[in-house]
């Protein structure tokens, strides 16, 4: 009936209308209240503007913070609200129950009906908050007034408080924790530990980052199995699970590692989640910010903590060797020693050699070929004495060590294609070395030696072809087959070096080996894969292979072949080496014949153009000033000749290129033998 009037009175386009409809919705919320009709009532408080959140709350007096005033924040009673006085909610229940009933009698079941009405209140008051605290924070982040931000702690604290109290679920609590409180730890605190909630108090701590009283409760709950139980199905069950209780302690150290105070946090609990799960203990020290890759503890100190942690310490030493940042070279060593520690376990385990397709020896190779340091001297014995035959190619490579590295591929893992791979990669990386312009210019990543593709330039020649396309790609001069690299001569410290002069001969060393296996399986045929015939095929294949290749001159070969082999079995070999020398002979005949009629031709041609003159008389001008070119003391001034017979002075030019009479540009007229003789535009 109020509505009706309401509307009747005041129309559509009224302005006193909303305030009049909001009052309205006050006083019939709070006459609701009244008749303990809560959740109407703050349905009807929902809609009204002059209903003040601080008004309702003094309702809950218990719930709210010691120290908040809510007159500050509209929540002192006026006459014209509507608004009961203020008290306890249990006893304004209680005082509207006995009004009803008329007397005082029945205690216990007035006792009964005030719990099942505070109860109801509780509920209606957590869903009013709940939209209103949503209005709060948009009005916060909007608005430049205080009410909110005094208001919210208020809200918070009483929201913390019911939801412990009615929710039988943490649903709605844990969204609001996860959303952010505004109430102080020390309102809360008593109460939380008298509801044996160390959980709360523990995220309500990290808001605030209180770090160190986050970790106190989570460790305190981790020592007790889990905190408090509670009654799943009749059983009685941990509340937080081990698992959940580390992962929030991992999250506080984290936070607290950025923090001032983290070293010590670290020291404290880092020794007690290890002896608990030690798998998620990693993240503390790998999430630290740049420039500090571990944390506000040093690496040494790290490494101590997780000495007893195999696995522990590999992860680490990943991540300082991959952030680049505070990684020193014995790190580089001690992770290498860990891949290694880690194959040997493997190998202890399965009783055999641990395949190069498992995970572990992927990953070690992969190191050693990528590491940017690494101490060959310390890693090469251990390598060799546990057999790992492809990590000793790659270290020997890394120590310039080629011909024991070929000598591995050839002898121990008998693949010839592999080792030609590995001669043409040694052959870009001289190139690329001897090129002034590729050493300055940012390093490409280099492929492995034990890739299963290789790219088509390193691919082989003679052994292992998988293509007819990649055969006839490999037999044309590419950068690391026929052009002869320049000799690097290198130190025993050098990373290119060799045994030999102190020069780099990949495809000269891979021959030697080859003919070093020959002579040992005819001695020993009972120690080499292959027999004596099959490693001098392999000699004579690829002697027909690189025939004239810079690495393989004719006259060092013959020197090195054993005098066994009888000559009609090298015709081949002999042959082509002389057809391709006298192809580079004539070759070069020609390059040097056309080289000398270019020549003749362009200075017959540049003798032609120097014999072009100008004629200048007295009357003659320049078309830019107008005046002569010939003064009167018949000296002649500096001028431009053109080649459309149009001169300018000197000083009167624009470009030396376009006239300036025509505006024609003569740039590209320039003739190209100017470049055949070395000599400027400008010379003209």
């Amino acid at each position: 009936d109020a509505l009706d009037l309401l509307n009747s009175t005041f129309g559509p386009e009224d302005p006193s209308r909303e305030s009049q409809l909001s009052r309205l919705h006050a006083l019939a919320g709070w006459g609701l209240f009244r008749d303990l009709q809560f959740s109407k009532a703050f349905q009807h408080f929902m809609y009204s503007s002059d209903v003040k959140v601080a008004r309702v709350l003094v309702f809950w007096r218990r719930y709210l913070p010691v120290a908040w005033d809510p007159a500050a924040v509209g929540g002192k009673p006026t006459a014209d609200d509507g608004a009961p006085e203020p008290c306890e909610i249990e006893e304004f229940i209680r005082a509207q129950l006995m009004e009803k009933q008329g007397s005082a009698e029945q205690p216990s079941a007035s006792a009964s009906a005030v719990s099942a009405n505070v109860g109801m209140a509780n509920a209606a008051l957590v869903s009013f908050l709940l939209r209103q605290r949503e209005a709060l924070l948009s009005q916060e982040h909007g608005q430049a007034s205080k009410d909110p931000g005094q208001l919210l702690p208020a809200v918070d604290t009483a929201l913390l408080k019911l939801l412990i109290e009615t929710d039988e679920d943490d649903t709605r609590l844990q969204g609001l924790l996860e959303g952010g409180v505004r109430c102080v730890v020390e309102d809360l605190e008593s109460f939380l530990r008298e509801r044996q909630r160390p959980d709360v108090l523990a995220r309500l701590c990290k808001v605030h980052g209180r770090h160190e009283m986050v970790l106190q409760e989570w460790s305190a709950m981790l020592r007790d199995g889990g905190g408090v139980a509670t009654s799943t199905g009749g059983q009685k069950a941990p509340r937080f699970p081990t698992a959940q209780i580390v992962a929030e302690m991992v999250a506080a150290l984290c936070a607290a590692a950025r923090a001032p105070g983290g070293a010590e946090l670290l020291r404290s609990y880092v020794p007690l989640l290890l002896k608990v799960n030690p798998a998620a203990v990693l993240p503390v020290f790998t999430s630290g910010t740049p420039g500090r890759p571990s944390g506000p503890l040093a690496s040494s100190e790290v490494l101590e903590l997780l000495k007893d942690h195999g696995e522990l310490v590999r992860g680490f030493l990943e991540h300082l060797v991959a952030s680049k940042e505070g990684a020193e070279p014995r790190h580089f060593v001690q992770l290498a020693l860990g891949y290694l520690t880690q194959v040997a376990d493997e190998q202890k385990v399965s009783g055999e050699a641990v395949s190069t397709a498992s995970s572990s020896r992927r990953k070690l190779l992969n190191f050693l070929e990528e590491s940017s340091s690494l101490d060959i001297t310390t890693l090469l014995p251990r390598v060799e004495d546990m057999g790992l035959l492809q990590e000793k190619v790659v270290l020997c490579s890394r120590s310039g060590q080629h011909r024991e590295a070929l000598r591995v591929l050839v002898e121990d893992l008998n693949d010839l294609p592999r080792a030609e791979i590995y001669c043409r990669l040694v052959e870009e990386k001289l190139k690329r070395a001897s090129r002034p312009q590729d050493r300055r210019e940012r390093p490409q990543a280099e492929p492995s030696i034990f890739c299963d593709e290789p790219p088509q330039w390193a691919r082989g020649v003679v052994f292992g072809l998988r293509k007819k396309a990649d055969a006839a790609l490999a037999a044309q001069p590419s950068s690391s087959s026929s052009a002869a690299p320049k000799r690097i001569a290198v130190g025993a410290s050098g990373s290119l070096g060799d045994e030999q002069g102190g020069e780099t001969r990949p495809m000269m060393v891979f021959l030697q080996v080859l003919l070093g296996a020959f002579l040992g399986a005819e001695q020993r045929p009972g120690e080499y894969p292959k027999v004596a015939a099959e490693y001098k095929e392999a000699a004579l294949s690829l002697l027909m292979g690189y025939a004239g290749h810079s690495d393989l001159p004719t006259h060092e070969v013959v020197g090195v072949l054993p005098a066994s082999w009888p000559l009609e079995g090298l015709a081949g070999y002999f042959s082509k080496c002389a057809r391709l020398c006298l192809h580079e002979r004539r070759s070069s005949m020609f390059e040097e014949s056309l080289s000398s009629m270019a020549y003749l031709k362009t200075f017959g041609a540049w003798a032609t153009e120097r014999m072009r003159k100008v004629t200048m008389d007295k009357e003659k001008c320049c078309p830019t000033c107008n005046r002569r070119f010939v003064g009167q003391d018949n000296v002649a001034k500096a001028f431009v000749a053109y080649p459309n017979e149009t001169c300018v002075h000197l000083q009167c030019k624009e470009d030396l290129s376009v006239c300036p009479k025509t505006g024609q540009n003569f740039a590209d007229n320039l003739s190209m033998y100017c470049s055949a003789l070395c000599t400027d535009a400008g010379d003209r």
